[in-house]
Parts: C-alpha cells; sequence; structure tokens
C-alpha cells in the first residue's frame, strides 16, 4: 500500500503525490520523480467532491504525458456510494490507452466483484 498526499510542493519519498486535472501545472514532487496517482473525478457525488470534466482532463494528460513513468494510477471516475454503477462504468474508460487505470470501491462492492486493474482506490460514502 502507498500513501499519496495531495500536496504538490512535498518532496519526501516515504509518500507519493496525488495529483488532479483541477491542479494547476506540474507539481513539484512529480517534477523530482515522486511516484504519483492521478485523481480525475467522479461523475456523480457530492457537491464537495471533484467533478470528472473530460476537456480539462484530456488537457492535463498530455502535461503529464512527460511523468507517465512515475504514474501508478489514474482513477476511473466513479458514482460516489454507488458500487454497481462505479463497476457498470469502468470499462467505458479503455480509451485512456495505456495508462494505469484505478477503480475506486463504492459503498456496496463487497458484494460485487472487482474489475482487474493497476490498482484499488478505496472511496465511498460517509455513512
Amino acid at each position: 500500500m502507498r500513501h499519496l498526499i495531495p500536496v504538490g510542493g512535498v518532496v519526501d519519498e516515504r509518500f507519493g503525490i496525488l495529483a488532479s486535472p483541477q491542479h494547476k501545472g506540474v507539481p513539484i514532487g512529480i517534477k523530482e520523480g515522486m511516484d504519483w496517482g492521478g485523481d480525475l473525478g467522479c461523475r456523480r457525488g457530492p457537491e464537495f467532491v471533484k467533478r470528472f470534466n473530460l476537456t480539462a482532463t484530456l488537457s492535463w494528460l498530455d502535461l503529464m504525458q512527460p511523468y507517465r513513468q512515475t504514474c501508478l494510477f489514474l482513477t476511473v471516475p466513479d458514482y460516489v456510494g454507488n458500487a454497481k454503477a462505479t463497476l457498470d462504468i469502468f470499462n467505458e474508460y479503455a480509451w485512456l490507452g495505456d495508462w494505469p487505470l484505478a477503480f475506486v470501491a463504492q459503498d456496496g462492492q463487497e458484494l460485487l466483484p472487482l474489475p482487474y486493474s493497476a490498482a484499488l482506490f478505496v472511496g465511498g460514502s460517509t455513512k
């Protein structure tokens, strides 16, 4: 298990960086070679949760391409609190090509299979 922190200015090899298309630029830790994961946001969830934006994601992936070799995963957009809906759409993101994808487990996941993915990102509601 790897702990990723959403603080781009930190360079500490004990951690990795959790980045997002909503962040501006490339975090210094990623520029310095730290492992990182990308949170692409959700398809549906509470207002405070980052939303998936296709245009922003495509632009961000172009920006992040030089750092792809240290990318641990990109989260596939999910439905917060709904494991079945998240599982149903997982394969729709095959267009992300050879980026390593993470499945975001949601409420009820223990009753459903897990798809093959590079990583399992534990999500879920606050229930």
